[in-house]
């Protein structure tokens, strides 16, 4: 059997991402840059109500636009209060944005509010007394107790498991209220 050649593939070039911006000339002495002709932009706002350009240069890296068409225009101006002048100097692209850490507002306590809020904490926790004698409960002898602790859970899943999952050998199996409570069928009711 003839070997076969191998066929180079070119490499492919990395993917980088384009921006699409074509900008609509409203008056040919506006660059699309607005930081090359920062007056001529805001005077054309003053008298016009708008930017010469439907997307405004991203302020950190140059190179992307962001979009002040209906709610871009919306909100860009509700971060900047309303000031067209921090509109365009402010306004970052979408992936600036996203790169961008948002800051947490961390309020810093005092050490007279730590000891009010520590004292706060130690005057609201509930008073435990460890000198209580202790009351043993025999679940084997004790039916109200069995039934009431019996009665959401299983209190011996060690036996149910290891027999099956059957209560065959379970010590307290006469009153136990367990939902999932069952026997085998060679099971001798005692």
């Amino acid at each position: 059997m003839p070997k076969r050649k191998k066929s180079k593939k070119a490499a492919k070039p990395a993917k980088v991402k384009t921006y699409k911006f074509k900008p609509v000339h409203v008056d040919k002495k506006y660059p699309v840059d607005q930081f090359e002709d920062l007056k001529g932009w805001m005077e054309y706002y003053n008298q016009n109500g708008k930017f010469p350009f439907k997307q405004v240069l991203c302020c950190k890296c140059h190179v992307g636009f962001a979009s002040m068409k209906g709610l871009g225009w919306k909100k860009a101006f509700e971060r900047c209060d309303g000031d067209a002048m921090r509109v365009l100097n402010e306004t970052y692209c979408k992936d600036c944005r996203e790169v961008q850490p948002r800051e947490k507002k961390v309020k810093i306590l005092t050490r007279e509010e730590m000891e009010a809020r520590a004292e706060e904490i130690r005057r609201n926790l509930p008073k435990i007394n460890l000198h209580k004698e202790r009351q043993i409960i025999d679940l084997t002898k004790d039916k109200a107790a069995c039934e009431e602790y019996t009665k959401f859970a299983c209190v011996r899943p060690d036996i149910y498991l290891d027999n099956d999952r059957t209560c065959d050998y379970c010590s307290i199996n006469k009153w136990c209220a367990c939902p999932i409570k069952k026997f085998s069928k060679h099971y001798k009711k005692k």
